[in-house]
């Protein structure tokens, strides 16, 4: 997994860089500034993740997408990440519709 700032079309250029350079990254993923992160997937899918207040890191976002991944869980809905025994944190996950070519896969 890799992490980086961004927003919008420049966070999409970023994820599509990552995945490109690092042929062994699952996922990219990057906070929004508006709130909220994309995470993008080697397959092409970007998952849209926010959490309570838009502004949860990246880092949550995506363990929270890839514990989907590896349970096989489609990656829409509500997700609640517990990290040390706190209470969860909720997260709505949501897969972006295709924006064009990305050249991953």
């Amino acid at each position: 997994m890799a992490v980086g700032p961004g927003s919008g079309a420049a966070a999409l250029r970023w994820i599509d860089g990552t995945l490109a350079s690092r042929p062994g990254c699952l996922a990219a993923a990057v906070a929004l500034g508006a709130g909220g992160c994309l995470v993008g997937l080697r397959d092409g899918r970007v998952v849209e993740a926010t959490g309570p207040g838009g502004a949860q890191g990246p880092e949550r976002a995506a363990a929270v997408v890839y514990a989907y991944l590896r349970a096989g869980l489609p990656l829409t809905g509500t997700a609640s990440l517990r990290v040390d025994g706190r209470p969860g944190e909720d997260f709505v996950l949501r897969v972006r519709a295709p924006e064009g070519t990305t050249g991953r896969g």
